[in-house]
């Protein structure tokens, strides 16, 4: 069955100031919604105060009642100083029928998800939205975002009706959006990777499991890190689960479900809860240093592809996972600097100047000299481009003098660092 629950905003504050009036606008606002649950074939079977209880077989019902019961609130010409606002939520499940009246988790969730809303707005949960045909004329539901709802163990991922075309007339919903992700922040910019990440963009785009495959070094966690990030900062719910302190495959499954807060049943698999819990999410996994578990990794990539559409995954490997529908980036080194490369080129270089980059972040920021250039363009070239050597190099600049000094043959060399 779907229900819907509908109350008055501010419903307290009007008795303080109306007392007089307000016992004659309820009862106008119990006629009309009445009214438009009647029309839309449900059942109302409960009012208390200024709050609405209704039934409906079907989904579809509810949210032509709540859609004809706003538009009727909205035209009354109301004996107040400003229109009755009503806020409206609808959910759908099993419940307990007893004495005219509805008991049970789905009542009580739905009761949780009003809360959340403001005055005139219609909120619907991820239940109901799953059994929706489709919305009203003119109407569309626009995902909001998941949200914890208190005193229950599940979040929800709500959804607001509103006319199609039309942004959002309501505040933010009244409880904080549950966590969309556990990335760590980024302390340094990913230099030189533009056309790596364009790229991956576009994989990413097309196919829901992408590996970045390479070398130890090559930046491959880096650019995970990165792509999720921006990812996340358009709204997509991202979990970063590193596999590299794992020992073997037997934690895989545990892993995965700790990141992600799945709740196990009793009874239950952690791997059956895991894709349970995930069969109605849309989100990206960042499975990050994959090699010692590939089997593992492999099938846990086959289940989460074949049950969970709306999960993209984003491996790091020293190897492919061998996975049907996987699409392998190969991660390369940073470009090198041509030896034959006039100087004025070389700060742009991304080896160089990830190099120079980091070197400042070290404490140390090198001489920006011809020499400099031509020093920094060397240990790139010595180092293969690989992005964790170049960073390590840097590092090691630290305690070194800003000036460069000639060496007796007349080449110029990196200050030493005193001690």
């Amino acid at each position: 069955m779907a229900f819907m629950f509908t109350d008055v905003e501010g419903s307290t504050r009007l008795w303080e100031a109306y007392p007089e009036r307000l016992p004659a606008v309820i009862a106008r606002h119990d006629e009309l919604l009445t009214a438009a649950v009647d029309a839309a074939g449900g059942s109302v079977f409960k009012f208390g105060g200024d709050s609405c209880h209704a039934v409906f077989e079907r989904v579809e019902q509810a949210l032509a009642a709540a859609v004809a019961g706003q538009q009727r609130l909205a035209a009354e010409p109301w004996p107040l100083p400003q229109p009755l606002r009503v806020r409206m939520a609808i959910h759908c499940g099993p419940a307990t029928a007893r004495d005219g009246d509805y008991w049970g988790t789905t009542l009580n969730r739905l009761a949780r998800l009003l809360a959340l809303g403001h005055g005139g707005q219609i909120l619907v949960s991820a239940a109901a939205v799953t059994g929706c045909g489709t919305a009203p004329a003119g109407w569309h539901l626009a995902p909001l975002g998941e949200y914890q709802l208190r005193d229950l163990r599940h979040p929800e991922q709500v959804s607001e009706l509103r006319q199609a075309s039309q942004p959002s007339a309501f505040p933010a919903l009244r409880a904080p959006t549950r966590q969309q992700h556990n990335l760590p922040p980024l302390p340094t910019a990913c230099l030189g990777r533009e056309a790596d990440l364009a790229a991956l963009q576009e994989l990413l785009a097309q196919h829901r499991l992408v590996s970045l495959v390479g070398s130890g070094g090559c930046g491959k966690t880096r650019l995970g890190l990165e792509l999720a990030h921006r990812a996340s900062g358009a709204g997509v719910p991202c979990w970063l689960v590193e596999l590299g302190p794992l020992a073997d495959e037997r934690h895989l499954e545990q892993a995965v479900a700790t990141v992600l807060g799945v709740v196990v049943a009793p009874g239950q698999s952690q791997l059956a809860a895991t894709l349970e819990y995930l069969g109605g999410r849309a989100l990206w996994l960042l499975l990050d240093n994959c090699e010692h578990l590939l089997a593992g990794v492999a099938e846990l990539c086959d289940q989460l592809l074949a049950r969970c559409p709306g999960v993209r995954l984003l491996a790091t490997s020293r190897e492919p996972l061998g996975v049907v529908g996987e699409q392998v980036y190969r991660v390369p080194s940073l470009p090198l600097p041509a030896a034959s490369v006039d100087l004025a080129e070389l700060a742009a270089n991304p080896a160089v100047a990830l190099f120079l980059d980091r070197a400042a972040a070290a404490g140390s920021p090198l001489p920006d000299d011809d020499a400099t250039l031509s020093l920094a363009a060397e240990i790139c070239r010595r180092l293969d481009g690989l992005p964790l050597a170049l960073e390590l190099a840097a590092a090691a600049t630290a305690g070194c003098s800003t000036t460069s000094a000639a060496s007796p043959s007349g080449r110029t060399t990196w200050p030493r660092p005193s001690g």
